[in-house]
């Protein structure tokens, strides 16, 4: 799987569950939005999938909820490629 394929299937699937997330967190889609940086109307856009997640703010989003129990261990039930991402940060960042 190519650099581009990868991020368009873990962005697919980040969206689909954005919502889930979110609500795992107790954020209204203004509350996200305001942690992310994002506008309300882009969380909006990009749960009702018509905007694509750009690939900062998917790496972004993967940051917080990895830093709550909760959404972390959901993240690990969802089809996002967590060993070819960890593969292509260690390319990236020579760790």
């Amino acid at each position: 799987m190519n650099e581009e394929e990868l991020f368009d299937i873990s962005i697919q699937v980040l969206t689909r569950n954005l919502p889930v997330l979110r609500k795992i967190l107790g954020l209204t889609q203004v509350e996200f939005a305001d942690i992310v940086g994002l506008s309300r109307q882009t969380v909006v856009n990009i749960e009702n999938e018509n905007q694509k997640m750009k690939r900062t703010t998917f790496m972004a989003i993967m940051y917080l909820f990895s830093l709550n129990r909760k959404t972390a261990v959901f993240l690990e039930t969802i089809d996002i490629p967590y060993k070819e991402l960890k593969k292509w940060l260690e390319l990236k960042t020579r760790v």
